[in-house]
C-alpha cells in the first residue's frame, strides 16, 4: 500500500485492486471476531491470551506469533505484565542471569563501538546499520531479563500458571495436575523449564499440555521440572484446596 501511495498517479487506474483487497482482509477481520473465544479464556496467562485473541484474524496464525511475540517481549520494559491474583513463587533465587546478561550488554556495548568506528572508515551507511542492529540485540536482552524478573510462578483458586520469564510459559487448571513433588534427581524424561537454576520440583499431568516458548515456539508436555525458591511451600499450596 505505500508503494501504491508513492506511485499513485501510474497505478491511479490499478486502484480498485487495492481496495478490493482491503475488503477481502476487513471482511476476514470481521469473521474472525465474531468468532468465539475460548470459556476460560480470561483466566488464561498473557501470551495465550494475546495469541488467541490476534489469530482469529488471519488465515496464518503461526505467522503472526512471532511479531506478537517480540512485541509481548518488549513491552516489559514499560509496564507490569498481568499475572493474576493468587500466590506467587519466585524461581530466581541464585539465579547469575542478571550478571551474565550484564556482561553479554558491555561486551556487545564495547563490540558494538569498535565495529563502527571499523566500518564508518568504509561506508558510513554500513556502520550506522550494524549499530543499530547493535542496540536492537540490547534492548530485546533487557526486555528478556526482565521478563524473566517480573514473571513468577503464579497459583490462584483454580489456575497454576509455569513461567520462565517468556521463554517457556503454560497456564493449566489445578485439576489437570495429576502428581507433584520434589524431583530427587535430574530426570532426563520431565521437560525443563528452568533457566539458569537446577530444576527442584516435577510435575505431571493428566493430559498433553502445550507449552508456548521463544516466539511463539510450542512444545508439548505430559511432565515437566522447573526450579522453585520455596519448593516446599508451593507443594503445600498446590495440594491445599
Amino acid at each position: 500500500m505505500a508503494l501504491c501511495g508513492l506511485a499513485f498517479p501510474v497505478l491511479r487506474p490499478l486502484l480498485w485492486l487495492e481496495v478490493g483487497w482491503l475488503g477481502v482482509l476487513a471482511q476476514q477481520a470481521w469473521t474472525g471476531l465474531r468468532r468465539p473465544l475460548p470459556t476460560d479464556y480470561a483466566e488464561r496467562d498473557e501470551p495465550q491470551r494475546l495469541y488467541l485473541w490476534c489469530e482469529r484474524l488471519t488465515a496464518r496464525p503461526r505467522l503472526l506469533r512471532p511479531l506478537l511475540f517480540e512485541g509481548l517481549l518488549l513491552s516489559h520494559l514499560i509496564r507490569r505484565p498481568e499475572l493474576g491474583k493468587g500466590q506467587r513463587f519466585g524461581t530466581r533465587q541464585d539465579a547469575t542471569t542478571g550478571g551474565m546478561l550484564g556482561m553479554l550488554l558491555f561486551v556487545s556495548g564495547v563490540e558494538g563501538w569498535l565495529s563502527h568506528l571499523l566500518l564508518s572508515r568504509w561506508n558510513d551507511a554500513a556502520a550506522w546499520t550494524w549499530t543499530g542492529l547493535n542496540i536492537a540485540g540490547c534492548v530485546w536482552l533487557l526486555a528478556y531479563g526482565r521478563a524473566l524478573a517480573v514473571r513468577p510462578v503464579t497459583l490462584t483458586e483454580r489456575w497454576l500458571y509455569l513461567r520462565s520469564g517468556l521463554h517457556w510459559t503454560l497456564s493449566v487448571p489445578r485439576g489437570d495436575v495429576l502428581e507433584a513433588g520434589l524431583l530427587p534427581s535430574q530426570d532426563e524424561a520431565f521437560f525443563n523449564l528452568a533457566i539458569d537454576n537446577p530444576p527442584n520440583v516435577g510435575l505431571t499431568f493428566r493430559r498433553p499440555l502445550t507449552l508456548l516458548g521463544l516466539s511463539g515456539a510450542e512444545r508439548t508436555v505430559t511432565v515437566v521440572k522447573l526450579h522453585l525458591d520455596e519448593p516446599r511451600a508451593f507443594l503445600k499450596a498446590l495440594e491445599s484446596d
